[in-house]
């Protein structure tokens, strides 16, 4: 799995960004975690692994792609108290992967999930059908004119909001969106096989061994409701609501760090 890696010490924080970024979309929370060692997985079909072979877009394989990075990081360490020693944080299609892992127990139970603006699954047969063939139809856009489909992407309603990031981080992912390996075909194929559809419904499930925490952002009300409808079945699980939108990574970073710092020391 490649990754972005900014050094540091202590607990490490392994992030994954969401559908259309890189794991550099972090390179402004690692510098505001200063210190902090930060690794940020390139999820397939994105970045560097824009060339990945289909299968594994599997959700269920970047779910074990991401147990084994966290397992090889830790090298099987445990702290005698049970503390976290592994911060995991999701964004959006790489909190749905990582929910997943952890649902699924491929994360350890000493680690901490940190999902931001993360979908718990769909619950009906016709709410999947109905996501399926919207994502197909995005899929060919996608295939027939990358760039203009990332720019409607952009400019859709949960995801404008990013346009408040702050500079120059904002201008650095945009260049990346135009000048990126990512292709359209790539992308599309991320939608076909690993989007919100394809997706196990993980909301009525038992809440996994460790420690949850879910962040939105105050003007993301649907996915707001949905992280306070999730965490009421889960008594322990904590939910942040940040200033800002959908990616509170970009566009709260600092309140996100805040999230982050308390449960990232050693």
């Amino acid at each position: 799995m490649a990754a972005w890696v900014w050094q540091g010490r202590g607990p490490p924080l392994v992030a994954l960004h969401g559908f259309g970024g890189d794991g550099r979309d972090f390179e402004a929370l690692a510098e505001r975690l200063s210190g902090i060692e930060v690794l940020a997985p390139e999820l397939a079909g994105h970045g560097r692994r824009a060339d990945a072979p289909e299968s594994e877009y599997l959700l269920d394989a970047q779910a074990g792609r991401l147990g084994e990075l966290v397992a090889a990081r830790l090298g099987g360490s445990r702290t005698p108290t049970g503390a976290p020693r592994v911060v995991v944080l999701g964004y959006s299609m790489g909190g749905r992967i990582a929910a997943l892992a952890a649902f699924r127990g491929l994360l350890p139970a000493s680690a901490h999930l940190v999902l931001v603006g993360a979908h718990p699954g769909l619950l009906s047969d016709a709410e999947r059908a109905q996501r399926r063939a919207d994502d197909a139809r995005l899929a060919d856009a996608a295939e027939v004119d990358p760039a203009a489909f990332l720019e409607a992407f952009s400019a859709s309603p949960l995801l404008r909001s990013q346009a408040s990031q702050p500079e120059p981080w904002r201008s650095r992912r945009l260049a990346r969106r135009r000048l990126g390996p990512a292709s359209g075909a790539a992308l599309a194929a991320s939608l076909r096989v690993a989007g919100t559809a394809e997706q196990p419904a993980l909301l009525d499930l038992p809440a996994p061994e460790l420690s949850v925490s879910l962040v939105t952002g105050a003007d993301d009300t649907k996915f707001t409701a949905l992280a306070r409808q999730w965490a009421g079945r889960h008594p322990g699980w904590a939910v942040h609501v940040l200033p800002g939108g959908h990616a509170c990574h970009l566009e709260a970073t600092d309140a996100l760090a805040g999230v982050l710092r308390p449960l990232l020391k050693g």
